[in-house]
């Protein structure tokens, strides 16, 4: 049987599936639903690896910065930016920080 953590990155997972395909048919919407996409992955690998974890810069493990921005030259701090680009195998190193 799944933990609740399982259970909530598999949404998080087919969440952003939906947002890839609303991408694919909808080419206005494509930037953002891809971002949105990539966000949700990495909110999945979040809560599978570390549930209890808080988001930098946020008070009591809820809120903080909800745009989730991806910037280029990689200047967030050490905190995840989001958003990440698939194209240029950007990704989320598990840690807080971007992998290329």
């Amino acid at each position: 049987m799944p933990t609740h953590s399982q259970l909530a990155a598999q949404l998080l997972r087919d969440a952003a599936a939906f947002f890839r395909t609303i991408a694919e048919q909808n080419e206005p919407l494509k930037e953002q639903m891809a971002e949105n996409a990539a966000v949700f992955e990495e909110v999945a690998l979040l809560v599978e690896t570390n549930p209890m974890g808080e988001l930098p810069g946020s008070e009591g493990g809820a809120g903080g910065d909800h745009g989730h921005h991806h910037h280029h030259d990689h200047d967030h701090e050490g905190g995840c930016c989001g958003g990440h680009d698939k194209q240029d195998k950007e990704g989320c190193d598990g840690k807080g920080g971007c992998s290329n």
